[in-house]
């Protein structure tokens, strides 16, 4: 009896699976690529953040010791808050940044694994979705197991 992948790809020549498991990783490095340039604009503006809080503690330092009328506060004034203006813009970008990071998936899509295993893409979420619940009921099955086998269950 055939296995389900070569039921699935009955018809297929080796060079159009070949082919398209080619395309389904090209297409996963690309996403990868995408979600690793999203984690270093993130990994940028964090570097732009400490050098903005050095240089605002510098500012304040700087505050401190002038008259509060003169022209040279009033620069330091104005500095000081194009500083923390920008360390807000950086904060917004950073955390926008690690969050499309964050949700970036990086897996195959169910409909590039349908092309691949040639099925519709219902059947492909379907069987995902009974393997994910068979995975969870073993991992179930397994943690009782070992909890009826533990010393601490038996004494």
């Amino acid at each position: 009896m055939p296995t389900r992948c070569a039921r699935w790809r009955r018809g297929a020549a080796p060079l159009q699976v070949i082919e398209s498991v080619e395309r389904a990783r090209e297409s996963v490095r690309r996403r990868e690529a995408m979600r690793k340039q999203r984690i270093d604009t993130a990994e940028s503006a964090a570097q732009w953040l400490l050098s903005y809080a050095r240089r605002l503690k510098a500012v304040s330092d700087a505050l401190a010791s002038v008259p509060p009328g003169s022209t040279r506060a009033q620069r330091l004034r104005e500095q000081q808050a194009e500083l923390e203006r920008k360390h807000a813009w950086r904060e917004q970008q950073r955390a926008h940044a690690l969050q499309e990071g964050e949700r970036a998936k990086v897996s195959l899509r169910y409909r590039e694994i349908a092309a691949i295993v040639n099925m519709p893409v219902g059947s492909v979420s379907a069987q995902i979705s009974r393997l994910r619940q068979e995975l969870v009921e073993m991992v179930a099955r397994d943690a009782g197991a070992r909890r009826s086998a533990s010393p601490e269950s038996s004494s």
